[in-house]
């Protein structure tokens, strides 16, 4: 989940309706989330440095898993008129990736890290979410780019104690994928 347009919007427009929900009117709080994602959309001056600093050779596992992810094939699969592939997307991607990893990593892992760390938690669980995700992370521009949207959807789960922001914000963030299946199976 790399947090784009829609991403970040969705992470804005979700911490406004977190802290509407908790009565917050600590104005602060959401001004801080502003900023952030500001920062974050003009860290594009700094893309071209992070860029080169290189945490793995994409070259290997991570473009032969990427390149077969659609329009053409699906991990070799063609794509074309292939709909149990877009049902299996949807079983296994969403239902057990997704949904498996929000329900341990926000359901079980933010509020056991509550209890160590308190307030601040949001912001140390968002950067391991995204160190888990490291293996989808080549350069050092991608791992802030993504620890920026997991420090989002950690701070608005932990703030609504609820797991689904986190499982509507990772399937937000995935739906690229879906479409670009979606784009194979119905283009001749």
């Amino acid at each position: 989940m790399y947090g784009g347009n829609w991403q970040d919007l969705f992470a804005v427009a979700a911490s406004w309706l977190a802290l509407w929900k908790e009565n917050n009117r600590q104005v602060w709080v959401f001004a801080v989330i502003l900023i952030a994602t500001i920062l974050k959309r003009s860290a594009g001056m700094l893309r071209p440095t992070l860029q080169s600093i290189r945490l793995f050779d994409a070259s290997g596992f991570y473009h032969e898993f990427f390149d077969h992810f659609g329009p053409k094939d699906f991990m070799g699969i063609p794509l074309h008129g292939a709909w149990w592939i877009l049902v299996y997307y949807v079983v296994v991607i969403l239902v057990c990736n997704i949904g498996g990893e929000e329900l341990w990593w926000r359901g079980y892992v933010l509020p056991r890290q509550e209890l160590a760390s308190g307030q601040a938690t949001w912001v140390i669980h968002g950067i391991l979410w995204s160190l888990f995700h490291l293996f989808m992370q080549p350069t050092l521009w991608d791992t802030v780019r993504m620890a920026i949207t997991g420090i989002a959807l950690s701070f608005v789960a932990q703030r609504t104690k609820s797991t689904w922001p986190g499982i509507l914000g990772h399937s937000f963030g995935n739906l690229a994928f879906f479409l670009n299946l979606f784009r194979g199976v119905v283009s001749p």
